[in-house]
């Protein structure tokens, strides 16, 4: 084992995925639905708690990350975010 990182992904769902140096960690937890991990620090680098709009992200869904970019969805709200790696 490298490394543990406690990133209190609790709740009923969520997902995680690798891409450009970065971990994506989502979760029901609507105190940290959305984190990104430096994968060379092993430390949580950033928080997501709204999208562009200002509503709060209702993760239960899938991650993936492809080209720079980063697909999160929202089964029951039947939304898909994009974010920039």
């Amino acid at each position: 084992m490298i490394a543990t990182i406690d990133v209190k992904a609790v709740g009923s769902g969520g997902d995680i995925c690798a891409g450009t140096g970065k971990v994506w960690v989502v979760s029901t937890n609507i105190e940290r639905p959305v984190q990104t991990i430096n994968a060379s620090s092993n430390k949580i680098e950033a928080v997501f708690l709204q999208h562009a709009t200002q509503q709060p992200f209702k993760v239960d869904g899938g991650a993936r990350s492809s080209a720079g970019y980063t697909w999160i969805s929202g089964y029951h709200s039947k939304t898909v975010w994009v974010m920039k790696n």
